[in-house]
């Protein structure tokens, strides 16, 4: 163990906040902090702590040449360049609306960086003049941006609403939207440029095509001719995984080459995708052309991110396509919250860096090995690290029902790999981190968070308390255990029994808190003190409580396992945090028990930590059993000052006496010499509140914190300064943004200096276009106000005056604005003048005035012009001019693809229909029905006709059950059930079906959607929805006997361990028979007998484990119906009617099950330690023991129940060569049960059919074997029953190379010309004899596993493990082989 730590994760669902630069260093944004490393330091990264004050959204490093830099911005608009070997802020820029900003610095360009926000803003930022100009669209709320890299002046943005956006940003201050994509139907998340700019899927297209991938949160992806017209060259819909469900669609792109493309997936894996081989225009998840590229995730999304292409590999000819000469790097992260590398270089080892999921809320270590360190923390997970390995490089996650914030940790004192943990919403549980099976879950107590937890001895009320609750049933395994784990949460103290995961036991402690009295100054409800932490000594004598009144209680466990209140006494004056025991004994001490052993240390809201001497009590005790009256006052050994905030946890080191290491909100950790009460070192390399510490086991320099950054580090105390903590900035990001501001404000005076949107311009208000621009310089003129004057006192001859409309000076003129004090010609003169120069709205305007209203409609009515302002305007001419208006504007505005606006015109002149029908048209179905049903009657036609089009547009894009709510509110409900079902989903099935016979006449078609839920449900073991499905239709209740069995099955097989299976067959004598349990006995008549015979018959092949307990379950129905009486706990349920039972037919369906599982056993990979599915069968067909009286397994007397053995045989077999770890009488018990069966696996009877099926088998398949005639073949044996029948190609094999090598040639097809003996009789073919003798076992045994394959098991287990008996078996096989 050495110095290291282990760095936050990346955030999640954000394809930006994680980048790779042109020289292969990577960075990516933790919360607030920036993470960055080299592959070749990937085990030492480099963080800077509180780079923001928020969550960061994306990075971006500068293409090659513009120096060591990194962009980064946040959720609060603020943007930073970082000099990464300086480790600050050089430029910033922030938001004004303070919202989500993503960016990305231009490969095209190193002087450019584009950022977008989700309020619409698109901002250019020039790094080497430290200018940024911001354009808004308004419209869209960007949440994605990526440069071309082939042209600087064209950006590709995504939006919330899915669309893809190309902007044209060449010219500053008129950046327009140069395309607007529109195929996803979700946030985009991603976008891709191709590296080259010509089109690789199609070859024969523009050279310029500028291809751009798109992802969103679906399966869908787009590839857009971004450079050319903007359609998608062909969309490509990502495999789905059908192990995964629960899990939101989330794809992320990367174009790594250009002709391969990354893309992730839900199950945690990255597909690649040769873009170059696409001919069609779609690619589905059906068509081979995924191919796997990287495995090393096992969650949800996967980020996915390579080094920029090579900018020196020019598009034209072929030099793309020549192998890279310099290593590239494809970097993953996925929910598993794990790092990966891959390189080009197959020579470069794959690079894999753990993370923590946020804050640290808990760590233990391990009492028994001393590595394993348990993390829990806040992203619902528990890691357990090795800690003896460098790096912290192996860590194991367990996530399994923990459903809140891990907030404590206790591992077992005595059973290695149990660990407890506690959430935030009060739940409880062990995870096995040396097994492979599910966590225990407790009954939660609280609902409030468990903050402490710890394994202690059990008492005497709690183990009364399960006697008296125990049953004779239960049997002696089933007992207290000696060490129980006790918990507080919400206030209160719990214990809990593993063995009793269902009972709380809490009086004995209520009982005894109830004598604390409490302050009279605290105003809680509680009737005791609410308690917040709790603390047994090391020794288990006595237990320390700490409440929120700052006392601390102390219980001592007597003699007699009880718990006393023997001591109450104030500590601080707020809430206990944290209490701690000096261990027995430390490495450094001489004496067998510390003198320091009884030392408490307490911590609380305070920011001081006391040391309280707990002797006084012990010494009390001696003398007595119990104290008559609590101590209240016992003497403090120091009081420990420095800390700033509060302390929130305490760790004593177990090497060195008197050694105390705490942590605090402060952000720092010190280490104290309580002895002498002086401080000795103070570590400060973290940047939040610490909340967990700990004492390295291997070297006592080291100690071990993590806190709320997620930051875990193991630093040396003695390389650390001899100081007290200092009072560090609230935001630490402060340090990194002094110089931004300065570059912020440089940025500022600049754009204000060059014109390019200040704030002054960005507030100003927009001047009004003047109406009357002719007269508006005339009339402030001197000359001309006096030549009007001296007009109206001198008036001309009407007819001779005349304006100077054209400006020219004229004096034989007058002015222009004499108009307005002459009469009404000059008037109209004037203002026509002024219509024809100014714009058109203006010239409305004028028209207004001069009483052409009318006209002025009519003509911009034809030509298409109008406006929102001229509609508004008709109805002062006429209603029905207003009514022409509102229609033409609406086909006006349907021209420009604005179909909201044109449905609202239409809806004002009453055209409801119409304007239903536009909405509907363009996939606005919402607005559509929203209008229809304020507007139209219920029964109205085209109401249920734009049901009926929602329905068929929303089936056609996948959403089928909108497509069902749709068709069953227009009263279709045959098609709402058939559109629910066409996705297999139980629920949907069951939904279906009830449909069908609640709302149609279609029995049959309901009844058979009710079957396909039915086998679904069974299938994923959701009995609740085959139970629920049964009831719908009765005529299916016949199902209850095969639901019951597969429940019966599935249910069963964690009950009992295979030891203690196998133990019971030891036992001379059977145990009494229990009380049989009262049944309601459901008949099942002859007719519901042979349709449950009738839909069992056929098998779908076999592919998974659920399958095959499926199967099974299915062949154990048909062995029930042929032989009740062997299933005593099925026939007290079902009573079929049947006509005599058929115990040989019974054993054979018996025996097609055993072979169904053990063919999945061999076929599938077995999990080590974990019991083969075969075995568990087994143990469930005889629950009282394999051997017991009565048992299936107990006798050979029928030939077909020697097959029976010889399958449980292969079950234990399987299980002791998969099973490392049992004991010594475990493996002897397996090794006996196949040494009492071992004549019925390894009888000759089945070496020969084994040989005879392989033999036959092979002439079969010999092109030069001919068959005596069709009768024979149609005749003979079906081979595809047995273990080795064709469904294991390796077990054939195996068999062929295990036969002996004496044994007979296969033999040869009999020559045609000796085909006749003498009398006339054509003798027996080879192939005759072989399906006669073999089918010859078949009748008598059914089938059997290879004898070969499970001896071969056998001898590789007999050498690694019982080489003694190796002798034994190897004699054993030779004289069985040796009568063949």
């Amino acid at each position: 163990m050495e110095k290291c730590s282990l760095v936050g994760s990346p955030n999640w669902y954000l394809s930006q906040a994680f980048d790779c630069s042109w020289n292969q260093k990577v960075a990516y944004g933790s919360l607030s902090s920036l993470v960055i490393f080299e592959p070749s330091q990937s085990l030492n990264p480099s963080t800077l702590h509180l780079a923001h004050s928020f969550r960061i959204l994306s990075v971006s490093f500068p293409p090659e040449g513009f120096g060591n830099k990194l962009l980064s911005t946040s959720e609060t608009g603020e943007a930073f360049v970082w000099d990464l070997d300086l480790r600050k802020v050089v430029l910033a820029y922030r938001s004004p609306q303070k919202c989500a900003t993503y960016g990305n610095w231009s490969q095209a360009n190193g002087n450019l960086i584009v950022c977008v926000d989700e309020s619409g803003n698109l901002i250019q930022w020039q790094v080497e003049s430290n200018v940024f100009r911001v354009k808004s669209f308004k419209e869209h709320s960007f949440v994605v941006v990526a440069c071309c890299p082939h042209d600087q002046n064209i950006v590709a943005t995504g939006t919330k609403q899915g669309l893809v956006c190309v902007i044209n940003i060449k010219v500053s201050g008129k950046e327009y939207i140069l395309h607007q994509m529109r195929g996803h139907d979700s946030e985009v998340v991603s976008l891709a440029w191709c590296p080259v700019a010509e089109n690789i899927i199609n070859p024969k297209g523009n050279n310029d095509s500028k291809l751009l991938a798109s992802a969103a949160k679906e399966k869908r992806i787009f590839f857009w001719r971004a450079g050319q017209d903007g359609l998608y060259e062909v969309y490509a819909d990502v495999p789905s995984a059908p192990r995964i469900t629960g899990v939101r669609a989330w794809t992320c792109v990367c174009w790594y080459e250009p002709h391969l493309l990354l893309v992730s997936t839900t199950a945690g894996e990255v597909l690649s995708l040769n873009v170059a081989n696409i001919k069609n225009k779609k690619v589905s998840d059906k068509t081979p052309k995924w191919e796997t590229f990287s495995l090393g995730h096992n969650r949800g999304h996967v980020v996915v991110k390579s080094s920029p292409w090579p900018a020196t590999k020019e598009a034209s000819g072929d030099d793309w396509r020549l192998k890279e000469t310099v290593p590239r790097w494809v970097w993953t992260f996925g929910s598993d919250r794990v790092v990966h590398g891959k390189s080009s270089d197959v020579q470069l080892s794959p690079i894999k860096l753990n993370t923590t999921g946020g804050a640290v809320n808990a760590m233990t270590i391990s009492s028994i090995d001393g590595t394993s360190l348990a993390i829990g923390g806040a992203d619902k997970s528990i890691r357990v690290v090795n800690l003896s390995e460098p790096q912290l490089k192996t860590i194991q996650t367990y996530n399994q029902k923990v459903s809140g914030k891990v907030m404590s940790l206790a591992w077992h004192p005595s059973k290695d790999g149990w660990l407890a943990y506690g959430t935030s919403d009060g739940r409880i549980g062990v995870q096995y981190t040396c097994a492979i099976k599910p966590p225990l879950l407790f009954r939660p107590f609280s609902k409030d968070s468990i903050y402490a937890m710890e394994w202690a001895p059990s008492l005497a009320t709690i183990k009364s308390s399960i006697a008296a609750m125990k049953s004779p049933e239960d049997g002696p395994d089933l007992a207290p255990s000696n060490y129980v784990l006790y918990a507080v949460g919400g206030g209160k103290l719990a214990a809990m029994d593993p063995n009793f995961p269902d009972q709380i036991y809490d009086e004995p402690f209520k009982s005894i808190l109830k004598t604390v009295l409490k302050p009279e100054s605290l105003k809680i409800k509680h009737k005791i003190v609410s308690l917040t932490d709790l603390a047994w000594k090391p020794d288990y004598s006595m237990l320390a409580l700490g409440d929120e009144t700052g006392s601390v209680h102390m219980l001592h466990l007597n003699s007699k396992e009880e718990l006393h209140l023997v001591s109450s006494f104030k500590v601080f004056a707020k809430l206990i945090q944290d209490l701690a025991w000096h261990p027995q004994c430390c490495s450094s001490d001489v004496t067998e028990v510390s003198p320091h052993a009884n030392w408490l240390a307490c911590a609380s809201n305070e920011d001081s930590i006391h040391i309280v001497d707990t002797s006084p009590i012990l010494d009390a005790l001696q003398s007595m059993e119990e104290l008559s009256v609590p101590i209240s006052n016992l003497p403090r050994v120091a009081t420990l000052k420095g800390h700033k905030l509060r302390v929130s946890k305490l760790a004593w080191s177990p090497h060195e006496a008197g050694r105390l290491l705490s942590v605090s909100y402060d952000q720092c950790a010190q280490v104290w010499d309580v002895i002498n009460k002086q401080p000795i070192s103070c570590f400060t390399g973290h940047s939040a509140p610490l909340f967990c510490c700990l004492w390295s086991p291997f070297n006592p320099s080291l100690g071990i914190t993590a806190g709320q950054e997620g930051l875990i580090c193991i630093w040396n105390t003695e390389e650390q300064e001899a100081k007290l903590p200092v009072e560090k900035i609230k935001d630490a990001s402060k340090n990194f943004l002094e110089g931004a501001k300065e570059a912020q404000c440089h940025a500022t005076e600049n754009d204000t200096s060059n014109g390019d949107g200040s704030s002054k311009k960005v507030m100003s208000k927009k001047r009004e276009k003047a109406t009357l621009p002719l007269s508006g310089p005339e009339v402030h003129k001197e000359d001309s106000n006096l030549a009007i004057l001296k007009c109206l006192l001198h008036p001309p001859e009407a007819g001779n005056i005349h304006l100077d409309l054209n400006g020219e000076g004229d004096l034989k003129k007058m002015p222009v604005h004499y108009a307005f004090f002459g009469d009404q010609s000059l008037v109209e003169q004037y203002l026509l003048a002024e219509e024809s120069a100014v714009s058109k709205e203006n010239g409305f305007t004028i028209n207004v005035w001069r009483g052409s209203t009318k006209d002025s409609l009519t003509e911009a009515i034809q030509a298409k012009t109008l406006s929102s302002y001229l509609v508004s305007i008709a109805p002062t001419v006429s209603h029905k001019l207003w009514v022409e208006a509102c229609a033409a504007y609406a086909e006006q505005l349907k021209e420009a693809n604005e179909f909201s606006k044109a449905a609202v015109y239409l809806l004002a002149i009453h055209k409801v229909e119409e304007a239903i029908r536009l909405l509907a048209e363009q996939g606005k179905y919402r607005h559509a029905m929203a209008v229809a049903r304020c507007r139209l009657l219920p029964d109205h036609p085209l109401l249920k006709s734009l049901l009926n089009d929602w329905a068929l547009n929303s089936m056609s894009d996948g959403r089928q059950c909108l497509a069902a709510v749709c068709f069953g509110s227009g009263g279709e409900w045959s098609q709402a059930a058939q559109a629910l079902a066409f996705k297999k989903c139980p629920k949907r099935l069951l939904l279906a079906a009830e449909i069908m016979k609640l709302k149609t006449s279609d029995q049959q078609t309901g009844k058979y959607y009710a079957l396909e839920c039915f086998n679904l449900s069974l299938a994923q073991s959701d009995w609740t929805t085959a139970q629920s499905v049964l009831g719908l239709y009765p005529s299916l209740n016949h199902l209850a006997l095969r639901l019951f069995i597969h429940e019966a099955i599935c249910t069963s097989q964690d009950t009992l361990s295979p030891g203690d299976w196998l133990q019971k067959s030891c036992c001379t004598e059977s145990p009494a028979d229990a009380d049989e349990a009262v049944y309601v006995s459901i008949s099942l008549p002859k007719e519901k007998v042979a349709a449950l015979q009738q839909e069992l018959v056929d098998e779908t092949t076999v592919t998974s484990e659920v399958a095959a307990w499926l199967a099974a379950s299915s062949k154990v129905t048909l062995a029930f119906l042929a032989a009740p009486s062997l299933f005593p706990k099925i026939k007290h349920k079902f009573v079929p009617d049947i006509d005599g039972e058929d115990k040989i037919k019974a054993y054979r369906y018996l025996i097609q099950a055993m072979s169904v599982l053990n063919d999945m056993n061999i076929t599938a990979l077995l999990k080590a330690n974990s019991v083969p599915i075969l075995l568990k069968f087994c143990m469930w067909l005889a629950p009282a023991g394999p051997f017991k009286a009565g048992s299936i397994f107990s006798s050979s007397q029928v030939s077909l129940q020697a097959s029976l053995r010889a399958y449980l045989a292969a079950g234990v077999l399987l299980w002791l060569s998969k099973c490392d770890s049992l004991e010594e009488s475990v493996r002897s018990l397996g090794l006996e049960t196949i040494d009492i069966v071992k004549s019925d696996i390894f009888s000759p009877e089945a070496l020969n059919w084994f040989k005879n099926k392989f033999q036959l088998d092979v002439l079969l398949k010999s092109p030069k074997i001919e068959l005596s005639s069709p009768r024979d073949e149609s005749s003979s044996i079906g081979i595809g029953v047995g273990v080795t029948d064709g469904n294991d190609v390796t077990s054939d094999k195996m068999a062929l190379l295990s036969i002996d090598e004496h044994s007979e040639k296969l033999p040869k097809a009999k020559d045609e010309n000796n085909s006749s003996s003498e009398n006339g009789i054509r003798p027996m073919t080879e192939v005759e004899k072989l399906k006669i003798a073999v089918q010859e076992f078949v009748d008598a045994r059914e089938m059997v596993p290879n004898p070969y394959l499970s001896y071969s098991q056998l001898s590789q287990y007999l050498n690694s493990a019982q080489a003694d008996l190796v002798d034994k078996y190897s004699v054993y096989w030779k004289h069985v082989t040796s009568t063949i």
